[in-house]
Formats: C-alpha cells, sequence, structure tokens
C-alpha cells in the first residue's frame, strides 16, 4: 500500500478513496452514520461490506442503512485509532428483496471525497 498524504485533510482522487476504504474493510474499522436529532448529533452503527471500484459502489449494513431513503445522501464516520474520515454517499436503489429476505445489506456510491482527521501527533 503506498502512503496516503494527509496534508490537506481531504483525500479527492478515487484510487487514494477506494484504498482508504478498502483498508476500513479490512481491518473492520468501525463506522457510523451520522443524523441530526433536533440540537443533537445522533450515530447509528453500521458495518462494512464491501466496495466494489467498477461498479462505483460500496456496501454496507445495519439496521440504519435500511431505514435511509434510496437517493439520499447521508453523512458517515470512520473512526480507527488515530485516523478519522467522514464522508458523505448517496443511497442506491435496490432490487425488490423477497419478502422473508432479513437482508439489510445496502449499497451507496463510492464517495467523492473523504475529509481525514489525524487524531494523534505523528
Amino acid at each position: 500500500m503506498d502512503a496516503i498524504s494527509f496534508t490537506d485533510g481531504d483525500l479527492i482522487h478515487r484510487a487514494e478513496i477506494v484504498e482508504m476504504l478498502r483498508m476500513a474493510i479490512e481491518r473492520h474499522w468501525p463506522l457510523t452514520c451520522v443524523t441530526k436529532k433536533r440540537n443533537k448529533v445522533v450515530t447509528h452503527p453500521l458495518h462494512w461490506v464491501t466496495i466494489k471500484p467498477s461498479s462505483g459502489t460500496v456496501s454496507l449494513s445495519g439496521d440504519y442503512a435500511t431505514a435511509i431513503p434510496a437517493g439520499q445522501n447521508a453523512t458517515f464516520r470512520c473512526q480507527a485509532g488515530g485516523l478519522s474520515f467522514v464522508f458523505q454517499a448517496r443511497k442506491l436503489e435496490m432490487e425488490q428483496q423477497p419478502e422473508d429476505s432479513l437482508s439489510s445489506i445496502c449499497e451507496f456510491n463510492i464517495p467523492y471525497k473523504l475529509i481525514c482527521t489525524q487524531l494523534r501527533v505523528s
């Protein structure tokens, strides 16, 4: 893996974004969906499933992921060790699931920007 530079705090190159998301998936970094309820920030835990750069999607699972309406943007935060990143992604329309399906896997567009923060002094 190449070193990723955090000098400006944002990753905007697709290859770097895909690399960072792959690393988060492989290392099982905690992921949350961030919402605002009145004047409070609320986080909802989610799980990484997979990333598909060829189709431009990242798959996430969790109860709250299914509650996000298709076509709506959602804000996500991932934090592990001394690194935190935030991104927005649009939920994609899913194919019809059978009524007895308990799948909570949802697909989102790969974000165009990751806002990274280094939490510790390196």
